[in-house]
Order: structure tokens, then C-alpha cells, then sequence
């Protein structure tokens, strides 16, 4: 797990720091590195960069935004993510990615983005 605390930003990988994971309440923060590497995949074969929505979540903030209880992003194993110049085309064209590159994928593009997290097992695919 990678961890730092609000305002210590570094580079995760060519396209994602630690910034872009953050919220606006958290002061310490956490994410799956084999996260990081998939969102890196997604974004290289995307070709376009991707606007991360929500990242880590505490459980009090997961909380207070109305969180599911066992939400994936307060293990630092989930991302809700949107293209950065947003079409519901490329929504479209990110979702077929998301499901070539995690077997957890929430469909959120009625609300404008999708969830993904780093569980494996299985397939897992649901609306929002």
C-alpha cells in the first residue's frame, strides 16, 4: 500500500500523482499500487487523460459523502473515474476499457463515471 499524508504529492506513475487520489477532508491517505498500474493501462490504451473523481476514502468521510459501508475506496482499492474532456461517447469507450482492465466495475455513466476497484476472483459488474 502506498501511503502519504495531504499535500505530500509524488508521481504514482507517468500520468497519475498522488494529488489526484486525495479529497477535500482526508489529512492521510492510501492506495493499492496494483490500482495505480491498471488506471496507468486504462489511461495509456484510452489515449486520453482521465479525470479520478474519488479515490481514498476514510471510513467517517466514506460516511459523510454516503459511501456503501464496505466501499473498496476506503481500503485504497477503488477509483471512480471520467474522461478529463468529457462526451458520453468516450464514457462509452472508457467503460469497454474498464472491463478489459478490472474484473470490479460499477456503471455510473448515467451519473457520469465509473467505478473501479483492484477485488479479483470474479467478475463483478453493477449499475448505479
Amino acid at each position: 500500500m502506498i501511503s502519504w499524508k495531504k499535500g505530500q504529492y509524488k508521481s504514482l506513475s507517468k500520468h497519475f500523482s498522488t494529488k489526484e487520489f486525495e479529497n477535500k477532508e482526508d489529512k492521510e491517505f492510501y492506495i493499492d499500487p496494483v490500482l495505480v498500474q491498471k488506471l496507468e493501462l486504462l489511461r495509456v490504451e484510452f489515449g486520453e487523460p482521465i479525470t479520478i473523481t474519488s479515490g481514498y476514502r476514510s471510513p467517517a468521510y466514506n460516511v459523510k459523502i454516503g459511501g456503501a459501508p464496505s466501499s473498496q475506496h476506503c481500503q485504497g482499492k477503488a477509483a471512480d473515474i471520467r474522461p478529463t474532456v468529457f462526451s458520453k461517447e468516450k464514457l462509452d469507450k472508457l467503460y469497454l476499457l474498464c472491463e478489459k482492465y478490472f474484473e470490479a466495475v460499477g456503471d455510473g455513466r448515467n451519473k457520469g463515471f465509473i467505478h473501479v476497484d483492484t477485488r479479483t476472483g470474479k467478475k463483478r459488474r453493477w449499475n448505479y
